[in-house]
């Protein structure tokens, strides 16, 4: 082989094993996973009391939105008719 081929082929076997040393570590790397599951239960836990309070959070919502939609003429000045 000529110099150039070998200075090719190690610095590709180099690379190759950077490559793979990196994969490795972050496949293998269990920094973060407590924050992970800590926010994943959190999620459990809104959606669960977003399913157990449907209705109420669909009704206070609703009562909040035609308030809104009911005074907007008393906040901007401008009586709106539908």
């Amino acid at each position: 082989m000529l110099d150039y081929e070998v200075k090719a082929m190690l610095a590709w076997q180099r690379a190759k094993a950077a490559a793979m040393k990196g994969i490795r570590e972050f496949l293998t790397d269990e920094n973060g996973d407590t924050n992970m599951i800590s926010i994943v239960v959190v999620l459990m836990i809104v959606l669960g009391l977003a399913a157990a309070f449907r209705k109420n959070i669909t009704s206070f919502v609703q009562d909040l939105w035609d308030n809104i939609t009911e005074n907007q003429g008393k906040l901007t000045g401008v009586e709106i008719t539908n």
